[in-house]
């Protein structure tokens, strides 16, 4: 409590204090270094959003969605595009197709209108899921050739001329 009353600079206002800190940021994405990429819930984006950073998403964003590690789409979230990264988590509502190159995971306040596929994919009890869903680990790399040449096959054991050899 500051002078006269008042807050302090690090002191929560009363309705924040209110809301215990582990959720007030439980659905924002957790990276090393870097804090998210956030769209509000009162803001909307449309056209094609990028960023290297994790993203949380509470507004309305329409056309691409292109995250870093972790994409989040928050229970405010309303997404009508199409959504690739490492990890992508719904709590809102999307419409378009999403593509993670390790795990999309659906809670039980998602809902997905449209296509999926990742390595790992998790469906809460309660979620709307309404499409397709593919798991498939990522292309594996072309196997090397071997170094030396393979020996001739070995016979069966009834060796029989050519045909057309007398």
């Amino acid at each position: 409590m500051g002078l006269f009353g008042g807050k302090t600079e690090n002191e929560p206002s009363p309705a924040a204090a209110a809301v215990p800190v582990s959720e007030r940021t439980s659905s924002a994405p957790k990276a090393a270094g870097q804090p998210p990429t956030v769209i509000d819930k009162d803001a909307l984006v449309k056209g094609e959003l990028s960023s290297k950073n994790d993203m949380l998403i509470d507004g309305c964003v329409e056309g691409t969605v292109q995250g870093g590690q972790r994409v989040v789409i928050g229970e405010t979230g309303k997404v009508h595009a199409d959504i690739s990264a490492t990890v992508v988590s719904i709590r809102g509502e999307v419409q378009g197709n999403c593509t993670a190159s390790d795990k999309i995971e659906i809670t039980e306040t998602g809902r997905v209108f449209g296509n999926i596929s990742a390595q790992v994919i998790r469906v809460a009890e309660g979620a709307t899921f309404r499409g397709s869903s593919k798991m498939a680990k990522p292309p594996a790399s072309k196997p090397t050739p071997p170094k030396h040449k393979p020996t001739e096959p070995v016979s069966s054991g009834n060796p029989r001329p050519p045909s057309g050899a007398n």
